[in-house]
């Protein structure tokens, strides 16, 4: 074993030893909630994992919603609240034909207190009159911190 890799074991030990003490300190948060976006991205099962490993990190709710008009939920929105279930993070649709303000007013009924949303790379399906969806939410939630979550590229 050369001496680089005894000094990456040793860097790994102490990290996760952090790691672990760290955990065992650190208080549960219940007034910490987080929400998911859903949509029918493929971002969004990435989305779903990060929102789920920042909630366990927190020891917060997590919470995943898709808004679509008259309930409608394609089979690849359908697939993502599925993992999210399996994730045991709670899942909700909401009827609305105006996506930023559902999401607000959700938020607020629910006491979320970050919200996740995705982004993709170059011609956002959430594109509508020149202001994203994404603006129109950090513009309508001011008071809950959002974090826009880009898509990997490969």
């Amino acid at each position: 074993m050369t001496e680089a890799n005894l000094t990456a074991l040793r860097e790994l030990a102490i990290r996760h030893t952090a790691h672990e003490v760290e955990e065992k300190l650190m208080e549960p948060r219940p007034d910490e909630r987080i929400l998911i976006c859903l949509t029918g991205s493929p971002s969004s099962a990435n989305l779903i994992r990060r929102g789920k490993r920042m909630a366990d990190y927190l020891r917060a709710d997590c919470l995943a919603l898709h808004v679509a008009p008259a309930q409608v939920i394609d089979k690849t929105v359908e697939r993502h609240m599925a993992f999210a279930r399996n994730l045991r993070i709670e899942t909700h649709v909401v009827e609305g034909e105006d996506v930023p303000p559902a999401i607000a007013e959700f938020a607020r009924a629910h006491r979320v207190t970050q919200i996740f949303m995705g982004r993709s790379g170059t011609r956002p399906w959430w594109k509508s009159f020149g202001e994203t969806i994404v603006q129109q939410v950090v513009r309508q939630a001011r008071d809950i911190q959002i974090t826009i979550v880009a898509q990997r590229r490969r």
